[in-house]
């Protein structure tokens, strides 16, 4: 299982369509750390499955849903609900 788990169940539950979150209630979901990266590099954020090394957006992507924005100076990202 992965570290992201949490946040699919999470997101997999909403019945909303779009939803801005924190970077640290992401954390609060997963009960651990984001990596660097998901606070340094806008990359980290992208609606990519195909790599392996890519369990984050697997996670929101299966939820059905997509990044449409990441605001890495506030720390938060919007997910919206893929069509």
């Amino acid at each position: 299982m992965s570290k992201y788990e949490p946040l699919y169940r999470w997101l997999s539950g909403l019945k909303r369509d779009q939803i801005t979150v924190s970077f640290q209630d992401i954390e609060n979901t997963i009960s651990d750390t984001l990596p660097r990266a998901a606070r340094s590099h806008r990359a980290w954020w992208e609606n990519q499955t195909e790599n392996e090394n890519r369990p984050q957006a697997r996670a929101w992507m299966n939820a059905g849903f997509e990044v449409n924005e990441c605001d890495l100076e506030k720390q938060r990202v919007t997910f919206r609900r893929r069509l």
